[in-house]
């Protein structure tokens, strides 16, 4: 009876281990050299006890694979599904209405653009021919015109703490001014080329024709951090020109196109596109106008503008949303 039973369970569980095989030989044995029946039922209840222990080893086993499997396979899963009904991101686009058009030197190879206190703020580039200048924002009539050194082709521009900073094309020179008597406060230097330039009330934010925009130091125009655009198809957003600092984001001409791009200070995302053909349209009948370039924003009014290099009108825009 006890051999039978020791028989079914070793099929039944189909056990094959040597510590227990030994233990089986051990019990046939004392039962076959008729050693007590009791020596015997110790003997069956240590190989039942083994039994017990591997059949819960087995199924921790297999716990244990399940759970791995558990682990490994929902994130495989979760994987694959978020990259099959994740959304597509997609910049907002507008569109630019003109509300005003004012007069605008069509001389002036328009670099920086910015207003303070009801004036508005321009450098006018070309090698030799540079300026900065001074423009009544309620008339558009010229206040003042400080040519700067014909060695230096100017650029973008920006004004932080009551000094007026000008970039320069290849020069690796900043100037700066100050903003109530134009006179020169000195320069500082950098690397590489100047294109836009524009700040956040803390930091100078500079361009340089890339898709990287870098936040400096205006003490000593050391680089803080940088940023790098790209769009909605991952493609770098170069040719990052004029800047300017709108509510907490940068608005930037991109050089040749008639767009502007609104960018993340923080991340360099691409919020939106705003689409300025209809301000190209009105000056496209001049044959000497150059590239759209310049955006300046009244901040106590609440209003943008817009113009070009060499544009005989400076707009004052909105935005409408577009599908």
């Amino acid at each position: 009876m006890l051999l039978l039973l020791v028989g079914s369970l070793k099929r039944f569980l189909n056990i094959e281990s040597r510590k227990l095989k030994r233990y089986l030989e051990n019990f046939k044995y004392c039962l076959f050299k008729g050693i007590r029946q009791k020596s015997a039922l110790v003997s069956l209840i240590f190989i039942i006890i083994i039994i017990v222990l591997l059949n819960i080893n087995c199924n921790d086993k297999e716990n244990i694979s399940k759970k791995y499997e558990s682990e490994q396979q929902p994130k495989s899963k979760q994987i694959q599904t978020s990259d099959t009904t994740a959304k597509k991101y997609s910049p907002r686009r507008y569109v630019a209405e003109i509300v005003t058009t004012y007069p605008h030197d069509e001389r002036a190879f328009t670099q920086g653009f910015e207003i303070r206190k009801g004036i508005l703020y321009e450098t006018s580039g070309r090698t030799g021919l540079s300026s900065l200048r001074k423009i009544d924002l309620a008339t558009m009539k010229i206040k003042k015109i400080l040519p700067l050194s014909k060695e230096y082709f100017a650029e973008g521009m920006t004004i932080l703490n009551g000094k007026i900073y000008i970039l320069t094309y290849t020069s690796e020179i900043c100037l700066i001014y100050d903003l109530e008597t134009l006179e020169s406060l000195g320069t500082l230097t950098y690397k590489g080329e100047g294109w836009g330039l524009t700040n956040d009330g803390v930091h100078l934010i500079m361009s340089n024709g890339t898709n990287n925009i870098n936040f400096i130091n205006p003490e000593n125009f050391q680089i803080i951090r940088t940023i790098s655009v790209y769009d909605e198809n991952n493609h770098p957003v170069n040719n990052l020109n004029e800047l300017e600092y709108i509510d907490s984001e940068i608005w930037a001409n991109i050089w040749t196109q008639n767009k502007i791009a609104i960018i993340d200070p923080k991340t360099g995302l691409l919020k939106a596109w705003i689409d300025c053909s209809p301000l190209f349209k009105e000056v496209s009948k001049y044959s000497n106008i150059d590239v759209l370039n310049g955006i300046a924003y009244d901040k106590e009014k609440k209003r943008i503008y817009a113009t070009g290099k060499l544009w005989p009108y400076i707009f004052e825009i909105k935005i409408r949303e577009i599908n």
